[in-house]
């Protein structure tokens, strides 16, 4: 089973992220990119993994569960840990898959506005926002039906995708060979 519950936690201070993922395993390796980057999109997060490195913090998967039941899984971890509180943990929201009901003060905005400004997106965020829209975006398919039809424009832009999702697939087989390996040790594949 690769779907599940994880926790990024920073062993230096005890604070902690609970996530989820429909492959567990791909979804750390994000995370690592992303912070060895300093792209990660939890400022909270990315400030301490900056300031007290990676071999401070570890992967741990809490369980493994089907994908229909991650959502309720991920509030239970959510509501047991309390891990939005951020003197225990690095999650923004209360609500498990949703920023429904998020609201973020004027400061808050300009502090992450400010932050952006003036970085470049990587090539392999680029890849993995156009993969994962590119097949779920109905309006962008020649056709109705894009998905299963045989048209040329409609085989084209499945071309187009999995030429896209393997190129992802490669910059992921990159971050299997750098320093991410370490991070993911308490990662049991089952």
């Amino acid at each position: 089973m690769k779907s599940g519950i994880y926790k990024i936690l920073n062993k230096a201070n005890g604070k902690f992220y609970i996530g989820s993922s429909y492959d567990i395993l791909k979804r750390c390796k994000v995370h690592v990119y992303q912070l060895e980057t300093s792209q990660h999109p939890n400022i909270y997060l990315q400030n301490n993994w900056d300031k007290y490195g990676s071999e401070n913090f570890e992967f741990i998967v809490i369980e493994y569960c089907g994908e229909e039941d991650l959502i309720s899984r991920e509030q239970y971890w959510l509501d047991e840990t309390k891990c939005y509180e951020p003197e225990i943990g690095f999650n923004f929201l209360k609500v498990a898959g949703s920023t429904l009901g998020s609201k973020r003060s004027e400061e808050t905005k300009i502090k992450m506005s400010t932050w952006q400004r003036g970085r470049k997106m990587s090539e392999f965020a680029k890849i993995s926002m156009r993969t994962s829209s590119a097949m779920r975006n109905k309006d962008k398919w020649p056709c109705d039906d894009g998905e299963k039809c045989q048209c040329d424009p409609c085989s084209n832009a499945r071309r187009h995708y999995f030429k896209l999702k393997a190129r992802d697939q490669r910059a992921l087989a990159k971050l299997k060979n750098s320093g991410a390996s370490d991070f993911i040790q308490g990662i049991m594949l089952g």
